[in-house]
């Protein structure tokens, strides 16, 4: 009976060390699942989320805005004169412009915002819970602290630094009942579309446009 009590309770003890290796195993798997899902949501060249997963979040939003009468807009922003860019410096400067322009809307925009990369040098931002008006603030702010960011390259061998800086053109809209997901992008692209013909760097409301 001992030594069948001991034996007992040495099974036991291994199998609690075989559930932790379990639970352990489970959370590094579901990590790594994790992980793998952010990589497929994720633009890799400027670290903002992709045009695919826009609509997965942009939906939600409209439902939340339908159900709970929530107030929502957007922002579609797009880089002044970014050809210029790429045909004096070529694509590797423009790459790296890009993803300097990812890094500074995650700094510029507030937690609860989120933004994609729509195609290009064109970036959406999705704003919940947030009026039209402080859509144009954020907008602005944005706009007037973008161009004092100032790229700095080398050429000739590192014997030359060039610097370079651009503008933004911002166009924003809001839900309205019965919106979809590709009515609120066509109003912020003709918004942006605005602001362009009006010389660029301006934010334009769709509203008022």
């Amino acid at each position: 009976m001992r030594k069948q009590k001991k034996y007992t309770v040495k099974q036991l003890n291994e199998i609690n060390y075989l559930n932790k290796e379990l639970a352990s195993a489970l959370e590094n798997l579901d990590a790594k699942n994790q992980e793998i899902q952010e990589i497929v949501v994720t633009d890799k060249l400027t670290g903002l989320y992709n045009r695919n997963y826009l609509f997965t979040v942009l939906e939600d939003e409209i439902y939340r805005c339908q159900r709970y009468n929530s107030k929502l807009s957007l922002m579609m922003i797009d880089l002044d004169d970014f050809k210029s860019v790429n045909d004096e410096y070529g694509h590797l400067v423009g790459d790296k412009m890009l993803s300097a322009l990812g890094s500074f809307l995650k700094l510029k925009l507030r937690k609860t915002d989120r933004s994609f990369r729509y195609g290009g040098e064109e970036f959406v931002i999705i704003l919940p819970e947030t009026e039209i008006a402080v859509a144009n603030i954020i907008a602005n702010r944005i706009r007037e602290e973008y161009p004092k960011q100032v790229f700095t390259i080398n050429e000739n061998d590192n014997t030359k630094i060039i610097e370079i800086s651009r503008t933004l053109s911002i166009g924003i809209t809001y839900y309205k009942e019965g919106c979809t997901c590709q009515d609120l992008l066509k109003q912020a692209d003709k918004a942006l579309y605005e602001a362009k013909s009006q010389g660029k760097n301006k934010v334009i409301r769709y509203d008022l446009s």
